[in-house]
This record gives C-alpha cells, structure tokens and sequence, in this order.
C-alpha cells in the first residue's frame, strides 16, 4: 500500500509528496489493523477514505487480506481464498501480488502449520545487529561468546550496546 501511496501523491489530497509536505499519521492509520484503531482514528479513516475512493478500495483490500489469514482454517479453503483475493488485487498491488505468486507455496504453507517464520526473522535480526557492533573482534570466540551474552541477556547486552548505564 505504501508504494501505491508514494505513487500516487494526489492519494491523500495532498498534491506533490515531499518530505515536508508528507504527514505520516494518514498513512500510520492506513496500515495499521482497523480493529485496532481508536475511534479517534477511525474518524480519519473515513476522512481519508471519502477524499479518495481509490485509498478506500485499497485499505478494503488490505483488511480483507489481513481476514483471509484469521478465517480461513484449512489449505484448500485457504488456497480458494488467496487465488480470489489475488484477482481482484491485483491491479492495486501489482509488486505485492507478483511476490506472493512468486512464494506461493510458502504463504499457503500457512494454513496447513498455522506458522510463520517471525522467530527465525527475529533471531537473524539481533544476529545481523551484533555483527554490526561487534566489528573488530580479534576472533570468533569473542564473537561467539558475545552473541551467546547477546542471546540469554539481551538487555544488560544492549544497554552495554548503546551505551546506557541505566
């Protein structure tokens, strides 16, 4: 959704995006799940969805796909429901649709396990940051003992990190 915004510029009613013309709290509420937004919230969601009929059909799209994952408890009523969802947005998402098409097998993998791989996205994260900070260890024991330090006391690790001595 993201891109299509940046694409799009007259989206939000705002002519040309630029760096200091770019509100972000439309956007924030665009992407985040319309269950969770306080009604504070919602009233801008309408807003936002009234001054443009293509943003509603987008943030429709984006809701359904979020309640495809949530309803659909087996694969091949999962598999139906993503081929459908596909279709019809497809000429909003290009990019995204072209993406899960291309990990099809993977995101249908979903509804047989009912798991992601958010944990191992997770751990590789904090591995790539303590990389990145452990730049110039002499050896990899240093760097093995620093990751298992890392791992089983993340925030006396971090706060060494960053610098905090709170």
């Amino acid at each position: 959704m993201t891109d299509s915004l940046h694409n799009h510029p007259d989206l939000l009613g705002r002519g040309p995006t630029t760096s200091a013309n770019l509100s972000l709290e439309p956007l924030y509420i665009l992407l985040k799940a319309e269950s969770n937004l306080s009604e504070e919230q919602k009233a801008k969601l309408l807003q936002v969805q009234s001054d443009s009929p293509l943003v509603k059909i987008m943030h429709s799209l984006k809701e359904e796909f979020h309640a495809l994952f949530e309803k659909c408890k087996n694969l091949s009523a999962g598999i139906l429901e993503l081929i459908d969802w596909l279709k019809k947005a497809e000429p909003y998402y290009k990019k995204s649709v072209k993406t899960i098409k291309r990990w099809l097998a993977e995101v249908v993998g979903y509804f047989e396990q009912r798991t992601n791989n958010g944990m191992v996205e997770g751990i590789n994260n904090k591995l790539k940051l303590l990389k990145r900070s452990g730049f110039g260890l002499k050896n990899f024991k240093n760097f093995e003992m620093r990751a298992l330090l890392f791992w089983h006391f993340p925030i006396i690790f971090s706060m060494t990190l960053y610098g905090r001595t709170e």
